[in-house]
């Protein structure tokens, strides 16, 4: 069998022939559109790890429990963090007694939440960044920092796989479908980890 694992495979086109294949590419952090990662002032999660000092004031863009996380971290390290979410609360998909607990622990840590915003802009500068955003009632307000930390989400790592032209069904997130076997619809090509629902 043939296990599908790391990036560098999916680059260098390699071919291997075996009777079963394991897709196992996991995932990467999802970006805003039109917004690329430097992974020095407009950061994934991965680059937020990477930081060699920590910043006067770092911006959040969502409210997930991974971003959340990180943004905890630098504050305890020192910096001002603030956190901007699209909807009402913080840690979608968790209940919200808990959620709303968790964030009032979060704020005497000092974060400050900038919930029902949207994010219109993200701009960078020799300076830092600089987000443009717009709340529920239209109102428009910048939030200046030093580093961005965009923690949206993830998406499967499923580009250049040929799973199209293979014939490999994937949901309309691009996660590919398995039964509970973790089949694809080709039965002798699994599919495991954060590739898959």
């Amino acid at each position: 069998s043939c296990l599908v694992g790391s990036e560098m495979c999916i680059r260098d086109r390699i071919n291997i022939e075996s009777k079963n294949i394991i897709i196992s590419t996991g995932s990467k952090a999802a970006a805003l559109p039109g917004i690329d990662f430097d992974e020095e002032k407009i950061l994934s999660s991965t680059g937020a790890l990477n930081m060699s000092k920590v910043p006067n004031k770092m911006i959040i863009i969502g409210a997930g429990y991974i971003g959340l996380e990180k943004g905890s971290v630098w504050s305890r390290l020192g910096s001002e963090v603030h956190v901007i979410e699209y909807l009402d609360h913080i840690t979608p998909g968790i209940d919200r007694e808990v959620s709303d607990e968790f964030m009032r622990i979060l704020k005497k840590q000092k974060i400050e939440f900038h919930l029902n915003t949207k994010v219109e802009k993200v701009s960078k500068s020799d300076n830092g960044v600089t987000i443009e955003t717009k709340d529920v009632h239209n109102n428009k307000n910048l939030i200046h920092g030093d580093v961005v930390l965009i923690s949206v989400g993830r998406k499967p790592y499923t580009e250049n796989l040929n799973l199209e032209k293979v014939g490999i069904h994937c949901d309309d997130k691009g996660r590919i479908k398995v039964n509970s076997k973790f089949q694809t619809n080709l039965k002798s090509i699994y599919a495991i980890g954060d590739v898959i629902n």
